[in-house]
């Protein structure tokens, strides 16, 4: 059975970081993977004090002298990043067969607009042990994003001859 990525709905406040996972089933003999990641105009990826773009991944296995995979984002534009996820000694197999492939952490534009956006993973490859496997390629997946109001306030209207006092929340 070939592999599958999935990615579950992720909800985030305007202004502020949320982590989605890519999950990954029937990952049985892979070796390395790698995908674009596009998020929708006003969103990033979000980075730690160093500069590195927050990933991480479960199925990427550890030994005792360090992580057997790593993983490599390489930013193309503000919402699009591709990332490689390669073994570091050689034709390592991941760990698990499913679970978390990687875990990205990212940022909405505090003026973002409340609503339903889209976001995908795309040209997904993934490299098999077994060589007469070679390159898996998957179709793209498509996940949503769900963007809120930090405040809860969708929106305030009233007429100009019935406001007396304005204070700041803040």
């Amino acid at each position: 059975q070939e592999p599958t990525l999935s990615v579950k709905d992720v909800e985030i406040e305007a202004g502020s970081q949320a982590t989605f996972t890519i999950d990954i089933t029937n990952a049985t003999s892979l070796i390395a993977a790698a995908s674009y990641i596009q998020l929708p105009e006003g969103m990033t990826f979000a980075e730690d004090e160093y500069g590195l773009m927050l990933f991480e991944g479960d199925v990427i296995g550890k030994t005792r002298t360090g992580f057997t995979h790593s993983v490599s984002p390489k930013l193309h534009a503000p919402n699009r990043v591709k990332y490689a996820i390669l073994d570091t000694a050689g034709n390592r197999q991941f760990k698990n067969d499913e679970g978390s492939l990687l875990e990205v952490t990212v940022e909405a534009a505090s003026d973002m607009a409340t609503g339903e956006y889209t976001g995908s993973l795309e040209t997904i490859e993934l490299s098999a042990y077994d060589r007469e496997v070679g390159l898996i390629k998957i179709p793209d997946v498509t996940f949503n994003i769900k963007v809120t109001n930090p405040v809860g306030i969708e929106s305030l209207s009233a007429d100009k001859a019935q406001i007396s006092e304005v204070y700041s929340v803040s």
